[in-house]
């Protein structure tokens, strides 16, 4: 007899666990393992019972889904790692399949289509509809060459000001912030909008808003 498919499943609320359970028992190659409410239990988990496949929503409490993707790749466990996610951002779904995810499945989907990708993973492939993660992987490549480009025109401190315009600070709480007079913000502030080619506030904050996590991990 065909050894089943072994999965651990996670996800932070109950009556999603509740349903993945009723779709994926009843199917005879396919066995959960192990059911899970947020990241760390998952990891836990995998490390217990080394399944073949873990089906993992991003967002949960205390670890999330990218955060058990680097911590298996990290160590060297073989585990296959698809996620299923109602609103998975371009950056993370970028960072799923740059980091070595199996496949992404919108929770809005089919249930066969669900089951179709856990046999398509374990027999070797990967499960990234076109409609889905393509479009989302360009509009990404897209945002991160746009913020290379204004990472090269900004210094490490203009950078830094653009991000606290982002949360909303005004000159003075930059200042404070940083420990640097105000006239020092105001002279930064003249720099960026030079660079950025602005004169509004509300540009140099729609590209902090835009490129933030970009910008902060320079």
């Amino acid at each position: 007899m065909t050894s089943r498919i072994s999965i651990i499943v996670a996800d932070d609320h109950p009556l999603v666990l509740q349903g993945l359970e009723s779709l994926i028992t009843p199917e005879p190659d396919l066995q959960i393992v192990d059911v899970c409410s947020d990241g760390i239990m998952a990891l836990e988990a995998i490390y217990k019972h080394n399944p073949d496949m873990a089906l993992l929503d991003v967002t949960m409490p205390e670890m999330g889904g990218l955060d058990v993707l680097n911590a298996l790749a990290s160590a060297g466990l073989k585990t296959k790692v698809i996620f299923l996610s109602a609103t998975m951002s371009d950056a993370q779904i970028h960072a799923a399949v740059e980091n070595g995810a199996f496949g992404v499945v919108p929770k809005d989907a089919a249930p066969r289509s669900l089951l179709d990708c856990l046999r398509h993973v374990s027999a070797g492939g990967r499960w990234f509809q076109p409609e889905f993660v393509d479009q989302a992987m360009q509009r990404e490549r897209v945002r991160r060459y746009g913020a290379k480009e204004i990472t090269g025109l900004l210094t490490s401190r203009e950078r830094e000001i653009v991000l606290l315009v982002g949360h909303g600070l005004s000159n003075k709480e930059i200042a404070r912030q940083l420990c640097i007079a105000d006239g020092t913000v105001k002279l930064h502030m003249h720099r960026i909008y030079h660079k950025l080619g602005t004169s509004r506030r509300s540009d140099v904050s729609a590209i902090a808003a835009c490129y933030g996590d970009i910008l902060e991990a320079e």
